[in-house]
């Protein structure tokens, strides 16, 4: 089920994705993802569908800022951004799916 009817017509969200964001905020987090990322691309998503395709989105944002300050000489700036894109990328989430026994997003 992607979302749940309350018995007044509203939805809310997925189950799995509440579950996930409120469980491991604090490991992604500790792991080097800044707060902002996690709860800028947690907060548009609605099903655990989603999960991948919305890290995947903000790896390429931050892929793009590493290309431009890789262009610019800002090597360390750089650095950061693209390894923040690997991370975000979809071995992630397969893992964290891993976690809950749910299929890879």
């Amino acid at each position: 089920m992607d979302t749940i009817e309350t018995p007044h017509g509203k939805t809310r969200p997925d189950p799995r994705v509440q579950a996930a964001i409120g469980h491991w905020a604090p490991r992604f987090v500790t792991n080097g993802v800044p707060l902002t990322d996690f709860q800028e691309v947690t907060a548009g998503i609605t099903r655990w569908e989603e999960w991948c395709a919305a890290w995947c989105a903000r790896a390429a944002v931050h892929e793009a800022l590493a290309r431009d300050a890789l262009a610019s000489g800002f090597r360390l700036s750089a650095g950061e951004h693209f390894n923040r894109a690997h991370k975000y990328r979809p071995q992630s989430a397969d893992w964290l799916a891993r976690q809950f026994g749910l299929p890879p997003a």
